[in-house]
């Protein structure tokens, strides 16, 4: 699910190539700077959320370039509710460990119920999707053949054709 761009490339690449929810600024690509899908939807693209219930499929790996939680942010908006979160294996702040079983459970930072993506089934049920506008992905890619978590977010797609949206970010 990432996009993988060095420095040198990414200029280059930033002209050419569309992010999830767009492109990088022309000034941000010829700085070098890099923006995550994170910074990008919580920024320019922000309208996509406005007034939507938002389910988010995240692990430690969704925060911003200064490392700032994609769960953390979400939370604070005003212009959108953060409805649910989902976590795959490790769950969804990185603490279960390798191949165990995670249950359902209430996040305790936020309040926010969390599903496990990686108990009792490996993909959002309809129940775990009621009531939510808009499926945000946010894990990055390991860039491994074997790597399960990108399939996450396209598993809902056959009964619930609600919007998703993907954000990649640079390793």
């Amino acid at each position: 699910m990432t996009r993988v761009f060095s420095r040198r490339s990414f200029a280059g690449v930033a002209a050419a190539s569309a992010l999830a929810l767009g492109t990088p600024t022309v000034a941000e690509a010829r700085a070098g700077r890099v923006v995550s899908g994170l910074e990008v939807l919580l920024g320019r693209k922000r309208a996509l959320l406005a007034g939507k219930r938002i389910g988010l499929i995240t692990n430690p790996t969704g925060v911003t370039r200064n490392l700032q939680s994609a769960v953390d942010l979400m939370a604070r908006a005003a212009d959108f509710k953060l409805a649910a979160l989902f976590g795959p294996e490790h769950g969804v702040w990185g603490d279960a460990q390798a191949g165990a079983l995670v249950a359902d459970q209430m996040d305790a930072r936020t309040g926010l119920p969390v599903y496990s993506l990686y108990g009792a089934t490996r993909k959002p049920t309809p129940a775990m999707l009621e009531g939510l506008d808009v499926l945000v992905f946010d894990i990055q890619d390991s860039g491994a053949r074997f790597y399960t978590y990108p399939h996450k977010v396209d598993t809902g797609r056959a009964y619930n054709p609600f919007p998703k949206v993907s954000l990649f970010s640079p390793k």
